[in-house]
């Protein structure tokens, strides 16, 4: 038996995350995309963790009212049309099924005994998702959700009902959403730029490295920069440039640092903190992650974001809250200073930790 079914606006709970969009060309990128995308309509197009992790959340179908009717498409019907029509267009589309929870219903009979009559009819809702996009602020992504916005779907001409707004198209709610397959861990381990991807690969002890979902941020390095003291005027741009001459930091000495002291930090180390304060260890997993604005060294390959280890490493690099008669509690940075530094061993190098080191997610490579 056929039942008619309506595509609606895509579902908010089914989605883990929306996004504005932002203005680009979306059809010359898309014929470039045709001949690419397969869109046989004996095939069928699950969607798999293997897709997204973002993508274009096209519409929902299931069925309408109360019932079954003879007239209309089912809602995979309906799915799977939307889906080889985009497809044709050059937009990779999936079928993402989901079942609604069924049921009973509690009443009495006439002598006021309590029974359960069968489950209520059970909804299942058939998503469409389109597009396999890196990030949010993916260019195409951008481009072609508006261009999904403005399409009518000839799949849509018969035995669909759509409910939608007037003056506006059948797919006019569509938004970009996550691949609902995917934890929200590997959504921020899938959503790397290209940038990122290049900084970090093939370098020693890059964070790709690491085995672990989790680990510690410890040391932050970022460029220039200039301490100013409460009340003090903010410096103009040459007075910043002629201060930072002397001690000049950019990105690329940011990222020596942080270098260096992953290196010092897998050997045989005293971690030191006033008054007297000393801490050794010995082989830390530790590692470097560069971006656009900063570098950072993190330490240990967590599974678990309550790994015991995380605690004592963060007692280890965390400031130290020091009780101060005059003043009340003060805190204390950690450090780590190594002598006969440099070509000529005659220098001393100093490293200072953060004061709250921050546990991270680890970036993995797709």
């Amino acid at each position: 038996m056929i039942r008619r079914i309506s595509a609606l606006a895509p579902v908010a709970a089914l989605a883990i995350a929306t996004l504005l969009a932002a203005p680009a060309t979306a059809q010359r990128s898309l014929g470039r995309q045709t001949s690419k995308i397969s869109a046989d309509p004996s095939q069928e197009y699950i969607l798999g963790k293997e897709h997204g992790p973002w993508m274009i959340m096209v519409a929902t179908f299931h069925a309408t009212g109360d019932g079954e009717t003879d007239e209309g498409k089912t809602p995979e019907q309906a799915a799977h049309d939307l889906i080889i029509e985009l497809r044709q267009k050059g937009i990779p589309a999936y079928v993402y099924t989901s079942e609604g929870k069924s049921e009973r219903i509690r009443t009495t009979d006439r002598q006021g005994r309590e029974e359960i009559r069968k489950p209520l009819r059970r909804v299942t809702t058939v998503c469409v998702f389109a597009g396999n996009y890196p990030s949010l602020s993916d260019e195409k992504a951008q481009a072609t959700l508006k261009w999904v916005k403005k399409y009518t779907p000839k799949a849509f001409d018969e035995g669909v009902v759509v409910r939608t707004k007037k003056d506006r198209g059948p797919l006019a709610s569509a938004f970009l959403a996550t691949n609902p397959l995917l934890s929200a861990q590997d959504i921020q381990s899938q959503s790397l730029d290209p940038l990122a991807i290049n900084l970090n690969t093939g370098m020693r002890n890059s964070l790709f490295e690491n085995k672990g979902k989790y680990t510690l941020v410890i040391a932050s390095f970022s460029g220039k920069n200039v301490a100013v003291k409460p009340g003090d005027p903010i410096p103009s741009v040459d007075d910043f440039l002629k201060r930072t001459q002397e001690n000049e930091t950019n990105l690329d000495d940011a990222g020596e640092s942080a270098h260096h002291l992953a290196e010092h930090l897998r050997g045989e180390v005293t971690i030191r903190c006033a008054p007297n304060e000393e801490i050794r260890h010995k082989s830390i997993d530790a590692f470097v992650w560069h971006d656009e604005f900063r570098s950072i060294v993190t330490v240990g390959q967590f599974d678990s974001p309550t790994d015991p280890m995380i605690k004592k490493y963060k007692s280890t690099f965390g400031a130290k809250d020091i009780v101060d008669g005059r003043n009340g509690t003060r805190q204390e940075l950690r450090f780590l200073a190594v002598d006969g530094y440099g070509k000529g061993r005659d220098q001393y190098r100093m490293w200072v930790f953060d004061p709250n080191p921050q546990l991270m997610l680890v970036p993995k490579k797709r």
